[in-house]
């Protein structure tokens, strides 16, 4: 998905609040200048229109002065259906906007 929205993160000696993007039920894209290690955990927090999730996250790429893709390691049942629950609006979301109107 290309929703972008704010995501509070630490780990690897390094923490931030930035942009998030390109998620989807195994991770997220963060925009940052200063993005951790491969292979480092992060925490992660942000909203959904459901709930906050927090969470725990590997590091599987990163781009030096642009960002980091990120694997979620540690989502629980509640925070797994928020993230879903979220995605699935957004995918209608999208579905709606792409659909041509028949007149």
């Amino acid at each position: 998905m290309r929703k972008v929205f704010l995501v509070a993160w630490q780990g690897g000696g390094r923490r931030g609040a930035s942009r998030a993007r390109n998620v989807c039920l195994g991770g997220i894209y963060i925009d940052t200048r200063n993005p951790a290690d491969v292979g480092d955990i992060l925490d992660l927090i942000f909203d959904t229109p459901h709930g906050e999730v927090r969470t725990r996250a590997v590091v599987r790429s990163m781009h030096m002065s642009r960002g980091m893709g990120v694997e979620f390691i540690g989502l629980n049942f509640l925070e797994r259906r928020r993230l879903h629950v979220m995605l699935k609006a957004l995918l209608a979301n999208e579905e709606s906007v792409e659909q041509p109107v028949l007149a």
